[in-house]
């Protein structure tokens, strides 16, 4: 629909009646006509701008491609620093890991897929409106986070490509592109950023699908998230204290070699790494919950220094986790009484009113439900 011409606007039906219209109603008349030229414009302008490619947030490609991003960031989150710290950089023998590899081929595929839907896919601004012009979706990208995305999806062999090449002019060491290369291996660590858009997710699939948000109002389902958050602090501080002996000038001053695994004395350098990963999740817990048993102790100053930073961690996360957990378990009594107390009145008020068993088992019946829904 065409904006009317100026003419067809001034002569309207209502401006033939008496041969003419107070100035107030001509006013008005203008403004309503002026109101829907201006809405023409915008769906105009919507509709120029709504490329045949973007994909908004209610395409069920992009839904499935949010689940696999999930299953991603769960990976990034919790098997990424394992592999990285105890494979990657593993101090002493370096074991097949072709699996590992195989992970990180089919990883590294998902995320440069990413790097390239990111390109297309819809936003809402400030005021909720979604956005469907390629160029303010790329502009807003190129602003954020994809010079982190493009890292993060460099392999390896590119900086060790790079590092080759100082080697090859003479203007570094052996031992210093040694330990150079294996810090270029840290940079797969930096997919971690993409932690942060998972509260996002969540929040999407809670607004979306109401079961969610319920199940995120349970009691003993709010516990669990609390301990595996604890479980997930502790995990990524026991990889960081593993990357910490790794990273020395010489590892086998520091913890990994020092403690002794068996009556043997096999040092903990020529276990595993699951068992180097549960020895540095057992020292870690120790710091956490200020036991200490003493068995495991930094010694050199790197060591002293990232013991320092866990204490920080550990008395910020333990007192904040324990006392979520404590108002729970709080919330859990003060419900009972609550409920509890509704009961009793229940029954005062059948004695008092001579009323059936039925009807008050009924009503103390529906009062339970009330009270598991939280109500």
């Amino acid at each position: 629909k065409s904006p009317a011409p100026p003419a067809t606007r001034e002569r309207s039906p209502l401006a033939l009646e008496g041969g003419g219209r107070p100035a107030a109603l001509m006013a008005r008349s203008k403004s309503v006509f002026d109101l829907e030229e201006w809405q023409e414009t915008q769906l105009l302008a919507q509709v120029e701008t709504r490329h045949v490619a973007a994909i908004p947030e209610n395409n069920r490609f992009r839904q499935l491609w949010n689940v696999v991003l999930v299953i991603l960031l769960v990976y990034v989150g919790t098997l990424l620093p394992y592999f990285v710290s105890f494979y990657e950089l593993r101090i002493g023998e370096e074991l097949p890991d072709g699996n590992v590899r195989i992970t990180y081929w089919i990883v590294d595929t998902f995320f440069y897929i990413d790097l390239v839907l990111n390109f297309f896919f819809t936003y809402e601004d400030s005021s909720g409106e979604e956005i469907f012009d390629l160029r303010k979706i790329a502009k807003r990208y190129l602003k954020g986070r994809f010079l982190l995305d493009v890292i993060a999806c460099m392999p390896a062999v590119f900086w060790g490509v790079i590092l080759k090449a100082f080697e090859a002019k003479g203007s570094m060491s052996n031992g210093g592109v040694y330990k150079l290369t294996r810090l270029a291996r840290l940079q797969r660590a930096s997919r971690l950023t993409r932690m942060a858009s998972m509260s996002r997710f969540v929040d999407r699939f809670s607004s979306r699908y109401p079961f969610f948000a319920l199940l995120k109002g349970v009691t003993c389902v709010r516990i669990i998230n609390f301990a595996f958050t604890l479980f997930w602090f502790v995990h990524m501080l026991a990889c960081g204290w593993y990357l910490c002996a790794a990273l020395h000038r010489d590892p086998m001053e520091t913890w990994v070699n020092r403690r002794l695994i068996d009556s043997e004395g096999t040092p903990l350098v020529a276990a595993s790494p699951g068992v180097q990963w549960v020895n540095a999740m057992y020292f870690v817990l120790t710091v956490f919950t200020t036991v200490g048993f003493g068995d495991i102790a930094a010694v050199t100053s790197g060591e002293i220094v990232y013991v320092c930073f866990t204490m920080l961690v550990g008395a910020v996360v333990h007192s904040i986790i324990v006392s979520e957990m404590i108002g729970v378990v709080t919330a859990m009594d003060v419900e009972q009484k609550e409920a509890s107390r509704r009961l009793s009145l229940v029954d005062n008020f059948a004695s008092n009113v001579d009323l059936d068993d039925a009807a008050r088992e009924g009503i103390k019946t529906w009062l339970r439900k009330q009270a598991k829904r939280g109500n």
